[in-house]
């Protein structure tokens, strides 16, 4: 197995566990509004970046060669728009 082969890998685990991260997220937040839609939501919320920031950590460079690709796809296409 190659090396973009095992970085595709790593890529899509991460974004796996991006959106099961998302989810519950979101499924915790419509619990919140329902049942404590007066009160402030820190603690739920400083778990979620906790959460977001491990993720980050264990695929910083899966995601950052992913941006790296976006970026140089969003250049090419901006050169091709400038001539």
């Amino acid at each position: 197995m190659g090396k973009s082969s095992l970085d595709l890998e790593r890529l899509m685990l991460a974004n796996k566990n991006v959106k099961a991260l998302n989810t519950q997220f979101a499924s915790w937040v419509q619990s919140q509004l329902q049942d404590h839609s007066d009160e402030l939501w820190e603690d739920g919320v400083q778990e979620y970046l906790t959460h977001a920031s491990i993720i980050m950590v264990i695929f910083w460079s899966s995601l950052a060669i992913f941006y790296l690709f976006l970026l140089q796809k969003l250049l090419q296409t901006k050169e091709q728009t400038w001539l």
